[in-house]
């Protein structure tokens, strides 16, 4: 598929045609407020030298630090006591494992269903199986289902057979997935799926399109470009950043190596969609500007204070300079990327012994933080300070979950005031407010 295009005619992104490479460092420097939307009917116009955009040596840390809380979003304290948690309402949990044995009748073929890497498009859920062999599978469910249906319900949308573990996975669009697929020690792969109905009232299908090889080794994260979702960058094994445009042939477009394994990557919209964000397994987080090719000097370079602990395996930049660090004791860091030389603060999760995933919700003012063996969900006021909100335990269950105490949880927003979570026990769960 050497110049196929990913995005069909529906898409919201579809305006957005694959340009030269030329173009790329161009097309990434988007002015403040600029959309999508109102780029559309000139995807291809390069940034002209007299624009208004300022683009400093470093745009983070030249960066003016603002005055406290006069960002709403900036996280002024965290509190992890547990002793006044408001919590979710209700949970409507599903076994997996149950359902496909019911549904599909090859419950023998899946002996064990271990859920991973819940990617979100609207009220739809994706996910993974991640077990050694070949038994794994894609699956997609509609939590308007779990929500409000019956607590028999069957929220399974469609299910894919694969014969290697997902690792991550991603929408591109509202009908195109791209997953992480491999095994530790096999090279790293990308798959492309297709998940559209072949006429109005008839199923859903999941559909391998295309497979690639992009590394050596097990790739373990994959990020969009929020703006132009066919720009994509991969990590894991191979010490390295990849950036790819899935729209162009050669893929591998910037390579960058970071001198150890890449536990987690981000590329959000701040600093004009510019920054690609990664986290190593042995403490750093580092920043690297997309419109340099990956090969400038990192524009942060950041020796997490708590390198020593288990592992560095996750971060999220909430705000244009704050940055959140996720480690393998439970220990959370805030870090302001202006001053990188000692966190703001640092705070032990109550729940989570190993935190995995971090994600922010700006409109609720919510952090959920997984991995072993919950998922906690924090809370800002109007001060900013964060404090712990919920955990699994709290919600009013609909049906209780099975399996092994010593699991993974991976939890996501759905919207800002419901989350939905997936383990290594085949469970899923939804939490409502």
């Amino acid at each position: 598929m050497s110049n196929t295009q990913l995005f069909d005619s529906q898409s919201s992104a579809a305006a957005w045609q694959a340009e030269p490479l030329s173009e790329f460092i161009d097309s990434l420097l988007l002015t403040e407020g600029q959309t999508e939307e109102n780029n559309q009917n000139q995807p291809n116009q390069p940034v002209q030298n007299n624009s208004t955009i300022n683009v400093p040596a470093n745009p983070v840390v030249n960066t003016p630090p603002a005055p406290l809380h006069s960002i709403p979003l900036e996280i002024s304290t965290m509190d992890a006591s547990t002793a006044n948690m408001p919590g979710f309402e209700t949970k409507r949990g599903i076994n997996i494992t149950k359902l496909m044995e019911q549904k599909y009748n090859q419950g023998a073929a899946f002996p064990n269903f271990s859920l991973n890497a819940p990617a979100v498009n609207g009220q739809r859920v994706m996910m993974g199986t991640d077990h050694e062999g070949k038994d794994n599978a894609l699956v997609l469910v509609d939590t308007s289902t779990m929500r409000n249906g019956h607590i028999t319900a069957d929220p399974i949308i469609a299910a894919h057979r694969s014969d290697q573990p997902i690792v991550d996975l991603k929408w591109m669009d509202g009908n195109t997935v791209v997953a992480a697929v491999g095994e530790h020690g096999d090279p790293g792969l990308l798959r492309v799926y297709d998940v559209a109905q072949s006429a109005p009232g008839n199923p859903v299908n999941i559909v391998q399109r295309e497979q690639m090889v992009v590394s050596e080794h097990q790739i373990r994260q994959v990020a969009m470009n929020q703006i132009q979702r066919h720009w994509i960058v991969v990590g894991g094994f191979d010490n390295s950043l990849q950036i790819m445009d899935l729209n162009h042939s050669p893929r591998s477009i910037y390579t960058r190596n970071v001198g150890s394994i890449v536990g987690s990557i981000k590329w959000e919209t701040f600093t004009n969609n510019r920054l690609v964000s990664c986290t190593t397994d042995d403490g750093k987080m580092l920043m690297f500007d997309a419109c340099m090719n990956l090969q400038a000097p990192p524009a942060v370079s950041l020796q997490a204070h708590a390198a020593s602990k288990d592992g560095l395996f996750s971060h999220e930049r909430y705000t244009e300079t704050m940055v959140l660090l996720g480690f393998g004791d439970g220990t959370i860091e805030h870090y302001d990327l202006r001053n990188t030389n000692q966190p703001l603060s640092s705070v032990r999760d109550p729940f989570v012994d190993a935190i995995g995933e971090m994600s922010y919700n700006a409109q609720s003012r919510m952090l959920v933080t997984s991995g072993l063996t919950d998922f906690t969900v924090w809370k800002q006021d109007q001060y900013g300070d964060l404090s712990v909100w919920s955990h699994s335990a709290l919600a009013k269950s609909k049906l209780k979950q099975t399996g092994s105490s010593s699991h993974m949880e991976h939890a996501v927003f759905v919207d800002p005031n419901t989350v939905f979570s997936c383990n290594t026990n085949g469970n899923a769960g939804l939490y409502l407010q």
